[in-house]
């Protein structure tokens, strides 16, 4: 490879790196700013929690069984997958394709029994490679799109599973963990249970990292009851009006974790490409520097052979 060929590459390595660096710092901030507006939105969620659970005492209503009378054995499934719109993430959405297929494969869902809302484009192309009907597709939208979004995917949600005879609907998305760590997961959104919505909330507290000191409330501790409430225009249908308001914090967190993972993983990915554009440019240097070298040494031996020749 000729000199300027070689130094060529050189700048070319290095003006990628200052890219990929840019990237990186990019992708930290806004995976900061996303995992502040989880936390930030969780008192909100707990209370909500907390007021499903006072109202699902006051009526003797189990939160386990409230939606027994939409009980299916049959009927068609809807997944809600949640990716990124854009690449150079690293392995984030293919470990999330994996476990949308573990959960297919596991359940005998196939595209006869089994359509998909997809937030992200990526989720989207890979339902539509698997042959799988997209009731709804969105890709992920800026701060002031989101609330917008997630009511219209709220909304389908709970259509579908009150009119048009579906058993159930999940959302699938990546969970942050640390800026090091991410891991997609599956949570049932309806119908309703416990459980559920109790991981939901404890998840948004990391388990390591800058936000693992947040007050993580007892979602588990008793409700007090000196205080008497009344309820217009009853209690049974006040929770029937309150289960949207669930999906719809479900799903916004659900968003906010993706979101988070997605500016992480991005972020280690610039990183390493950054990290990997040096050691190239070294190794280009290195080369250069040979070659030259062995140049300069020809250059010399003509010289020496041409006056041993006069």
């Amino acid at each position: 490879m000729a000199l300027r060929d070689i130094k060529d590459k050189i700048q070319s390595v290095k003006k990628t790196a200052k890219v990929t660096k840019a990237m990186e710092s990019v992708s930290a901030v806004k995976m900061r700013r996303a995992q502040e507006e989880a936390i930030a939105a969780r008192p909100y969620t707990h209370a909500a929690f907390t007021i499903l659970k006072r109202l699902s005492a006051v009526s003797k209503i189990n939160l386990e069984s409230m939606y027994d009378f939409h009980k299916k054995k049959d009927g068609r499934v809807c997944v809600v997958l949640v990716t990124s719109s854009k690449g150079l993430a690293g392995a984030l959405n293919a470990n999330i394709f994996k476990k949308v297929q573990a959960i297919l494969s596991g359940n005998s869902w196939t595209p006869k029994n089994t359509d998909f809302i997809c937030i992200g484009k990526k989720g989207y192309e890979f339902a539509q490679r698997k042959g799988y009907t997209v009731l709804h597709n969105r890709e992920q939208t800026d701060d002031d799109e989101t609330g917008e979004v997630l009511r219209e995917i709220s909304a389908l949600s709970l259509d579908l599973f009150h009119n048009k005879g579906y058993r159930e609907v999940r959302v699938v998305y990546t969970n942050f963990i640390t800026t090091t760590e991410q891991n997609a997961v599956t949570r049932l959104m309806l119908p309703i249970r416990y459980q559920e919505l109790h991981d939901f909330i404890h998840e948004i507290i990391p388990k390591r990292g800058r936000f693992s000191d947040t007050n993580d409330d007892d979602l588990d501790a008793a409700v007090d009851w000196s205080k008497q409430y009344t309820y217009e225009p009853d209690v049974e249908q006040l929770i029937q009006d309150f289960v949207p308001q669930l999906l719809y914090i479900g799903l916004y967190h659900a968003l906010l974790e993706s979101k988070a993972s997605e500016h992480s993983a991005r972020m280690l990915a610039m990183k390493n490409a950054t990290d990997k554009a040096g050691e190239v440019a070294k190794d280009l240097n290195r080369k250069y520097n040979k070659e030259r070298q062995a140049a300069i040494t020809r250059e010399i031996s003509e010289i020496v052979g041409g006056m041993e020749t006069t």
